[in-house]
């Protein structure tokens, strides 16, 4: 008699926990979603795999930052050498899986960051060993996507520091080297390579490289050149260049006109001046 009592309560017991866990369920509040099992875990060095992650999670992490998104690669990675991982997620929003953006995200409940890179399918290929922690090695490009013509693309290097991502170019001052030399034996004909090397430069401490090239490229009969000088004379941003702007802003060509005029507005928002409009 007792034993069946016992089973009976058992039963009674399996039940009450079967029945609260459907209402639970109806009700939206029994279990985590993907999103809060991703945060709600530890993300101390070692703790956690890139394969404990579906692409589920990586968007639900991501917000409304991954609405119309497609994941290309995420990735666990040291870089900052604080003890804990931040997870990496290359996105593409075109549909032609170009993986232009880049999303660094902590398990702190911080927004995610994001930096501008091109066409990044691997994480582990922009990740760079250092002293302690990863540093990151992601390709930037300098100059517009033009079909069959060439795009410069630098690349550029980024630590984590103090909760947020900042350029690491005077620390890997000797890899700009490398690739400026290398640069340097292509023929000058190759415009893209021209404005790498001018943007190495500036990196390097020349803040207004480039700007004798941009300005003879201004001149040329070819719209792709004078767009192009459009974006080293963006990047580099000073008086004189935002005066060069200015009047690429009445190109013929109302793409290089419109280009020049939003570059303009950015470069002065940089670095205000008072030169006339």
């Amino acid at each position: 008699m007792t034993a069946f009592r016992a089973r009976s309560f058992g039963a009674l017991l399996f039940l009450g926990v079967l029945s609260c866990s459907l209402l639970g369920n109806a009700s939206g509040q029994a279990h985590p979603g993907p999103a809060e099992s991703a945060i709600g875990r530890t993300w101390a060095i070692g703790s956690i795999r890139t394969t404990d992650l579906k692409p589920a999670e990586v968007k639900a992490l991501l917000g409304s930052e991954a609405d119309d998104a497609t994941v290309c690669d995420y990735a666990f990675a040291d870089i900052a050498g604080d003890g804990f991982y931040r997870l990496l997620a290359s996105v593409d929003y075109s549909g032609r899986h170009w993986c232009n953006r880049l999303f660094v995200i902590s398990n702190d409940g911080r927004p995610a960051q994001e930096i501008q890179v091109w066409n990044v399918e691997h994480i582990p290929d922009i990740l760079v060993k250092s002293t302690g922690h990863d540093t990151l090695r992601v390709p930037q490009a300098i100059t517009d996507y033009e079909g069959a013509g060439c795009i410069a693309v630098v690349p550029m290097f980024y630590s984590f520091s103090g909760g947020k991502l900042v350029t690491a170019a005077d620390e890997h001052a000797a890899d700009y080297q490398v690739l400026r030399t290398k640069l340097k034996a292509t023929p000058p004909s190759d415009i893209c390579a021209q404005i790498v090397v001018d943007k190495v430069d500036r990196l390097l401490g020349s803040k207004t490289a480039g700007f004798s090239h941009a300005k003879t490229w201004m001149k040329s009969p070819d719209p792709s050149a004078r767009r192009k000088a459009v974006r080293v004379l963006e990047d580099i941003g000073d008086t004189a260049s935002q005066a060069a702007l200015r009047e690429l802003s009445a190109d013929k060509d109302p793409v290089v006109s419109m280009e020049a005029n939003a570059a303009l507005q950015k470069a002065e928002q940089r670095n205000p001046t008072t030169s006339p409009r």
